[in-house]
């Protein structure tokens, strides 16, 4: 019997693909549990427009990645934190910080995509790595100026 699986199934396959199962696994199994469907024409129709559609969005997102990455590589963003004489900060900054910052200048950055190990604790010049995936990365400087209370 030939059928669509809705959910990925260990040891079976992916969501989305078409197996061919016996008669007794799809009816007890598959069926009942809602992770695959009956082949027929219309669900083919649908899981091949579903398809294509995934296939555009994964190039426009592609695209759009590209794009970011040769935009920010170099860049430099200026930031404002507290700190004491001795340049040390009262509060890290932190890879959510720079997504922040990065948003407001328009850029849509995750902070999961950000590389920092641990939180920036200094004033002056850190370089940052930002992974786009697929081996792209973008490295920006960060320039962190003391913001002293008076």
């Amino acid at each position: 019997m030939k059928v669509i699986l809705l959910k990925s199934v260990s040891k079976l396959g992916q969501a989305g693909e078409v197996k061919d199962v016996s008669d007794g696994y799809a009816r007890n199994y598959l069926l009942p549990n809602q992770l695959a469907s009956l082949v027929t024409q219309q669900r083919l129709v649908e899981l091949q427009s579903d398809k294509s559609r995934q296939e555009r969005l994964a190039r426009k997102s592609l695209l759009s990645a590209k794009q970011t990455k040769q935009a920010l590589d170099g860049r430099l963003f200026t930031l404002k934190a507290m700190a004491n004489a001795q340049g040390t900060l009262f509060a890290g900054v932190t890879a959510s910080a720079i997504s922040d910052i990065l948003k407001t200048k328009g850029y849509e950055i995750q902070p999961s995509m950000i590389e920092l190990p641990q939180p920036l604790k200094h004033t002056g010049d850190h370089k940052v790595a930002i992974d786009f995936g697929d081996q792209k990365r973008a490295v920006i400087t960060i320039s962190i100026i003391p913001l002293r209370d008076h």
